[in-house]
């Protein structure tokens, strides 16, 4: 399984990698702006997208995912972020058939969920 993961925040990264050494996932990329995250997504394919909602740069998490949907990329999305998506969000989300797959709060219950696609 290939993971993109797009955070910025420093301890939810540690977070992020040490559930992926204790699953032993290796394929994985970690970028820490929406931006870069983008032009990763159109030229690799991925399984499976770890994303915060609250990103600095030029986009937050869930206009990152309305634009790669855009770009006709769509990867199931589990949405890791103490803040959750709007209602806003989540509709534009649905209405733009993006794979929400989950939205967490805490990483024991990510690593759950990571654990059941493996």
């Amino acid at each position: 399984m290939r993971i993109l993961v797009v955070e910025d925040g420093r301890e939810k990264i540690s977070r992020i990698i040490q559930i992926f050494s204790d699953l032993k996932i290796t394929n994985f990329c970690i970028e820490t702006d929406t931006k870069q995250a983008i032009k990763v997504a159109k030229s690799v394919k991925f399984d499976l997208l770890i994303t915060d909602i609250v990103l600095n740069g030029e986009r937050r998490g869930y206009e990152m995912l309305l634009e790669l949907g855009k770009r006709n990329i769509r990867i199931p999305t589990i949405v890791y972020s103490v803040t959750p998506l709007s209602k806003e969000s989540l509709k534009a989300l649905e209405e733009a058939n993006w794979p929400i797959e989950a939205q967490v709060m805490d990483s024991a219950v990510l690593k759950q969920m990571i654990q059941q696609r493996l």
